[in-house]
């Protein structure tokens, strides 16, 4: 009896082991890995355009290694209405609502080969309508496996665009009379984003 005990316990101790080395050594697939998330970015600096918004972005490419993943990808950053400023009831500051488009290359570098493992994600790239341009992203994040090639995970990351805005301007009249015009500024605007995301 106490032998049939003993076995049963050294069986469950095995699965329960088993069970813990397989979830803590989970390979990463190398070959083609995409990225699909969600994200909010929030201004943080104090620039003019203090906006926030909502964001989707994919990415596609190739797990080198374990470790190295190499692709590119783009985002779909809804940018709201912005005004700010009241001169004469005219905005000093304004842009419309605007959806930004940056097309960028991605370099991720998971640190350990476990089922639950930190990351650090680089983008670089560029906004590619309504004449902006730089677009940059840095950040850390936490992967969870679900087998060798999907899983779940969260990142936050320091952002930069730098967007077009409309400033306005006295335009003079003729004798003391002026009139107000705008004309485009650029501004690189910097955000903390918060990315959830399903990777397969």
């Amino acid at each position: 009896m106490i032998m049939k005990k003993r076995k049963k316990l050294i069986t469950l101790y095995s699965i329960v082991l088993f069970s813990i080395t397989s979830v803590s050594a989970q390979t990463i697939e190398t070959g083609y890995h995409g990225f699909v998330e969600g994200a909010y970015s929030i201004e943080i600096n104090g620039s003019t355009l203090a906006m926030n918004w909502p964001e989707i972005n994919t990415i596609h490419g190739y797990q080198a290694t374990p470790n190295l993943f190499v692709g590119a990808g783009v985002g779909f950053h809804f940018m709201p209405n912005y005004k700010e400023g009241n001169i004469d009831g005219t905005p000093s500051w304004k842009r419309d609502s605007k959806m930004e488009i940056p097309i960028f290359a991605d370099f991720r570098w998971t640190i350990l080969n476990k089922c639950i493992t930190p990351f650090v994600d680089l983008r670089l790239g560029h906004n590619v309508c309504n004449g902006s341009g730089l677009y940059a992203s840095a950040g850390l994040g936490c992967r969870y496996a679900l087998n060798g090639k999907q899983a779940i995970y969260g990142l936050i990351s320091y952002t930069t665009h730098k967007l077009v805005y409309e400033h306005s301007h006295m335009v003079p009249g003729s004798g003391y009379s002026y009139s107000w015009a705008y004309r485009d500024f650029e501004e690189q605007l910097y955000a903390l984003s918060i990315k959830v995301g399903f990777e397969f």
